[in-house]
């Protein structure tokens, strides 16, 4: 009996190690909280929309002071784990604990030993237990799991089927805790255990085979960044015989939905609407499912609610089986495998999860072969309750791979259920942001710039997938939507794709194989950049080497010929790794290892190992070995990978000659040079550091470099202006010695130039700056713009107020970071240009270009574009014009004949000053054909064939071409991403030909729309459709 409901969490604050002064400052701020935020028995807290070591301080060499805050924090973007976690008191860090379990009140679950008979009612039997249930109200006792009474027992399901035939829910009216009751049941002579149920929290809302559904485009960027259009090519849903099953337990769902029916589970043993039990499963009518809570047992419909309760259902329904290349909304990553829907809430107009695990082993015991449940709860540091482990065993032996989502607060999923248990695969959210590209370097191949969402739980089992879609939604409706919960169907539906190749694979191979085939995507992202997060995530699920047969590393580890578990100068370093294959066999390969960077103190002695070819469920084991130089200095990290079959797995770092005296000796160096404003730690060891540069002496000191694991640095500025007597900030090359680096940031009126040396910090991946900082050269500009010695670095995420000078490589450069927030350093033009036609053979009418701004018709646009142009100015118009024409940057003018035919081909005119480039505009420029009368083409065209609409991006007004081959009444319709109409053409009746077209002329804002074209014809209606993006 689980609930959720749409609440943020209130994590409890926890740390036991605390040095004496931080714990008087939590003491005292424990004592401000009001009562009602130090004692609740019952959180109002149900849907989702860890545990970590506490951190120290430095040992105690290091003074007193630096626990004072020396000025007003910078400010910094907000940690993970709810609105309590990363609280700062004093200058040492609070982290959050695991949050303390929500239970269903008025309600425990007992299971009775083997020899206990009990039929109905409210005596037991048990004398002892019957008294004390007297004592506490108890109104109801209840079967969890009565229809396991029609499944037949297998040598691997029948303990469990047997324990689960004997839980009951136990319903009391006392207002007593319960866990309290739990305790006191226990006690009594004939019972195996009691023990509170958990809350559940729902985990969501806050060219290839493509498929032909209408809103696939707002899908495909995900799709493809998980791979799924690649693994089209080889299996769809609909190829298996019998297709694999999904079951989405949940709110239940809208399963008449236009883009969910036609993939609708059905019970073909069960006879609709007979009110009998034709399949003697316990169920009547449970023909595309079952509802547990709606008090009916003649209706078992999982769709009979409200719309209000089964939008949650419906939506994780949709990512995984909506029907795809149906014409209609969205494509289902599964490509049409069978959902059965299954509804878990508590009634009708209630969409609290109350009987999650029933509905769990209803769907194993039914045939599903993949369970999706986007909810969870919080359950006891003791451990997972026992009724729960018993469900989900039983489930995993009927056959059945359970997927669930990791959660949504920011935090270590630990003891998130049922997501964290070891039988069940975890999903977090992941940007949706990112491209998946193959890129080059030491490493290899492998994903770029995947990063998690700040709002996913995470954990070392964790496989990540986006956790934003396009999606079903009720009343045949859709819908944007976030979370965990959405990514849980996305790895639901891959996995399916698996199942239906490979049909054999166990839910336990099943879910080893697409953890050990995921992508590596870091072990270190902000927000999760503490030592204590790092191994946040398993990977990024891919899709396509799931389908693919091939070698994969599960684990490693690494001894030291010194046997003491220290790496220090003139070791020798043995990696063991173990490789496993969970399909078919696989190829000969080799396994590499792989360092992130070149270190001048390593030496790899064994690098490469043979990996044989493997079977199914086969493994092997392989080792390398590095040798440490014998000068090595102290506290040196260096990092590195394996890498089979172009595929790299996660890494592992080595502390070289590890020395916390001379980290503090480098400490106290730098904050007797800036003013210290937050530092965070792990154990001794420094990790996050937060100062306020001196405005007379910004040479940052080269003992920055030295402190081995600092993971965050943030400079403050601390209000220093423009003027001659400030110089600009100088960083020592000793920066790139911080390997484990992540985030990088900076405000205030700080000034001055990065070192192209921060391109050798590969675990670098923020950047942050303020709104006046950081400008190209030697002089301050109002709003800053980031040095060229960036385009050294590789990023994920670039934020904060400084500007990108607009120039070609910067360009470039920005479309390899994923989420950016940084603009160019630009202005607007005073006008823009249109889109041009011009026919062949005809002189064209001059179009001169607009200047670029100066001080008498600039505009701003928003934060960190205060910029004009400096001259000389250079205009430049690329790629080459059409024949015939030619361009006159002194007159910024276009003129000639153009004498070849050309299809709509996109220009940009751009405005280059002596520093920046000051703006851009894009236009398109299309020759046409002159054909004279007598020379028109003599043969009517064979069939309708659609050419899509130039030009595209446009302005104004772009046309849609087609060839007629019959006279026809053709109309336009066009819809916003949601699919609601914005614009109506009026059919126009057209003869036949060739070169037809329509023009649209759209009053409507900037943005992606798809568009229909529809020609009523002989042959009856034809259907075409695209998309454009209109442009401001």
């Amino acid at each position: 009996m689980q609930m959720f409901r749409t609440h943020p969490r209130t994590p409890m604050i926890m740390n036991k190690t605390l040095p004496s002064f931080a714990l008087c400052v939590l003491f005292a701020f424990l004592l401000s909280l009001p009562v009602s935020a130090q004692v609740e028995d019952y959180p109002d807290a149900y849907c989702i929309n860890g545990g970590h070591p506490p951190s120290t301080l430095p040992v105690s060499s290091i003074s007193m002071d630096v626990l004072r805050h020396r000025g007003a924090p910078p400010e910094y973007p907000a940690g993970h784990g709810g609105k309590n976690a990363g609280k700062q008191l004093g200058g040492g860090h609070l982290v959050s604990a695991p949050d303390p379990p929500d239970y269903v009140p008025g309600v425990v679950v007992v299971q009775f030993e083997p020899d206990v008979v009990y039929k109905t009612g409210l005596r037991t039997g048990l004398q002892e237990f019957d008294q004390k249930a007297s004592r506490y109200g108890v109104h109801a006792i209840e079967r969890m799991f009565p229809f396991l009474d029609y499944a037949e027992p297998t040598p691997e399901t029948a303990e469990n089927i047997a324990k689960l035939r004997r839980t009951y829910s136990v319903h009391y009216s006392a207002p007593t805790h319960p866990e309290r009751v739990a305790e006191e049941l226990e006690l009594a002579a004939g019972v195996t255990y009691t023990e509170p149920i958990l809350l559940n929290r729902s985990s969501g809302y806050s060219v290839q085979d493509s498929p032909n559904d209408l809103r696939y485009p707002f899908q495909a960027p995900n799709l493809e960044l998980v791979g799924v259009p690649d693994i089209w090519e080889i299996v769809k849903g609909e190829d298996g015989i019998p297709p694999v099953v999904i079951a989405i337990v949940d709110t239940g769902a809208d399963w008449e939905h236009e883009d969910l029916l036609g993939n609708v589970w059905v019970n073909e043993d069960e006879v609709p609407g007979n009110g009998l039990d034709d399949d003697e499963n316990g169920f009547i009518d449970d023909v595309h499912g079952v509802f547990f809570g709606n008090g009916d047992d003649l209706n078992n419909d999982p769709g009979d609610a409200t719309s209000a309760t089964l939008e949650h259902g419906t939506s994780v329904a949709g990512v995984a089986g909506a029907v795809t290349d149906n014409f209609l909304g969205i494509a289902g990553v599964a490509w049409n495998s069978k959902i059965m829907h299954v509804n878990a809430s508590k009634s009708r107009t209630n969409d609290q999860i109350r009987y999650g695990y029933q509905g769990i082993v209803y769907a194993a015991m039914n045939g599903a072969d993949i369970i999706n449940a986007s909810w969870g709860a919080y359950g006891p540091l003791s451990g997972t309750p026992a009724h729960i482990s018993e469900a989900i065993e039983l489930a995993t032996d009927m056959g059945a791979l359970i997927v669930a989502a990791a959660g949504n607060d920011g935090q270590d999923m630990s003891t998130h259920l049922p997501a964290s248990h070891p039988l069940v695969l975890a999903a977090g959210a992941s940007s949706g942001t990112a491209r998946r590209e193959e890129t080059e370097g030491l490493l290899g191949a492998g994903f770029y710039g995947i990063s998690p969402e700040s709002y996913s739980n995470f954990g070392p089992s964790v496989l990540f997938a986006p956790g934003t879609s396009f999606t079903t939604f009720p009343n045949d409706q859709y819908k944007q939507e976030a979370g965990t919960s959405i990514a849980a169907p996305f790895i639901s539906g891959v996995a399916a794709l698996v199942k239906t190749r490979f049909p054999d694979l166990t839910p336990r191979a099943l879910r080893n194989h697409l953890l050990v085939g995921s992508r590596y995507m870091g072990d270190r992202h902000y927000p999760f950049t503490r030592p204590e997060d790092f191994g946040f995530a398993r990977g990024f699920i891919d899709a396509e080497a799931s389908v693919t047969p091939a070698p994969r590393i599960q684990d490693w580890g690494w001894t030291d010929s010194g046997d003491d578990d220290v790496v220090s100068s003139g070791d020798v370093i043995t990696i063991t790794a173990t490789v496993v294959n969970y399909l078919a066999d696989s190829e000969k390969s080799v396994a590499v290892l792989v360092p992130e960077r070149d270190y001048w103190f390593l030496s790899v002695i064994e690098g490469e190992r043979a990996v044989r070819s493997l079977g199914r469920n086969d493994s092997m084991e392989v080792s390398f070995r590095f040798k440490v130089a014998e000068d090595v200095p102290v506290n040196r990290v260096p990092r590195f990978h394996i890498r089979v079959m172009d595929i790299i797995y996660k890494g592992i770092s080595f502390h070289i000659n590890p020395s916390v005296e001379a980290q503090n000796r480098a400490y106290e160096k730098v904050l007797a040079w800036g003013t210290l404003q937050e530092i965070g730690t792990l154990g001794p060891w420094i990790t996050r550091l937060h100062i306020a540069v001196p405005p007379h002496y910004p040479h940052v000191p080269p003992e920055i470099g030295e402190l081995p694991q600092l993971s965050q640095l943030y400079f403050n500025g601390g209000g220093i202006g423009p003027s001659t007597t400030y110089e600009p900030v100088v960083f020592p090359i000793e920066v790139e010695q911080l390997e484990n680096l992540i985030f990088l940031g900076f405000n205030g009126g700080m000034h001055g130039i990065i070192p192209p040396s921060l391109k050798k910090m590969t675990a670098l991946q923020t950047f942050s700056s303020g709104g006046r900082c950081l400008d190209g050269g030697d002089h301050w500009i109002g709003g800053g713009s980031l040095p060229r010695s960036f385009l050294e670095i590789e990023l994920i995420e670039l934020t904060g107020g400084a500007c990108m000078p607009n120039d070609s490589e910067f360009q470039a450069w920005a479309k390899t970071i994923p989420a950016r927030e940084t603009r160019f350093c630009s202005s607007e033009f005073t006008r823009r240009v249109p889109d041009q036609a011009y026919y062949e053979g005809e002189e064209i009418t001059p179009v001169t270009f607009p200047g670029a701004p100066d001080e008498s018709n600039f505009q701003t646009s928003g934060r960190g574009r205060h910029q004009t142009a400096s001259p000389p100015i250079v205009y430049t118009l690329q790629p080459t014009l059409p024949e015939g024409l030619t361009f006159n940057a002194a007159t910024r003018t276009i003129s000639g004949t153009p004498v070849v035919v050309s299809a709509p081909v996109t220009y940009t005119y751009t405005a280059t000053d002596a520093n920046l480039a000051i703006d851009t505009l894009t236009f398109s420029i299309e020759v046409l054909e002159r054909i004279p009368t007598s020379t028109q083409r003599p043969v009517l065209p064979e069939s309708f064939a659609f050419h899509g609409n130039y030009p595209n991006p446009f302005t104004e007004a772009t046309h849609l071409s087609f060839d007629l081959p019959w006279a026809a009444r053709v109309g336009v319709e066009v819809l916003d991403v949601t699919g609601r109409r914005v614009h109506v053409q009026s059919p126009a009746d057209l003869s036949s030909g060739w070169n037809q077209s329509i023009a649209l002329r759209l009053a409507l804002p900037a943005g992606v729309y798809l568009y229909r074209l529809t020609a009523d014809t002989p042959e009856g209606l034809q259907v075409r459709s695209g998309r454009f993006v209109k442009v401001r």
